[in-house]
């Protein structure tokens, strides 16, 4: 996960109440060594109730070539950049940490 997309994540949740932390060099089971950004809530799927609940609020319509408008843009970065899917998980105690 890049820093970017952590200091998104954590600015969602808290625009939306929630306590995260970001974790500057995370190296979880399955890493090998590796580090990377993550993001720790108390689940995963209150960070993303967060992020789609700042996607609402925050969202940025784009005309396409014919004039049709798509809500397709937060803060100039187009949503089809953040695969959601490849996100995963650790157990950190009792909150979890997001990964990228």
């Amino acid at each position: 996960m890049t820093k970017e997309l952590a200091e998104f994540l954590a600015l969602a949740a808290q625009e939306n109440d929630q306590e995260v932390k970001i974790y500057k060099n995370y190296s979880g089971r399955g890493m090998f060594g590796r580090t990377t950004y993550g993001v720790t809530c108390d689940s995963a799927s209150s960070l993303l109730s967060a992020v789609l609940e700042y996607f609402k609020n925050n969202i940025v319509e784009t005309e396409d070539e014919e004039g049709d408008s798509t809500p397709s843009e937060y803060e100039g970065k187009n949503l089809s950049e953040i695969e959601f899917s490849e996100f995963s998980t650790d157990n950190m105690g009792r909150d979890k940490i997001i990964l990228y």
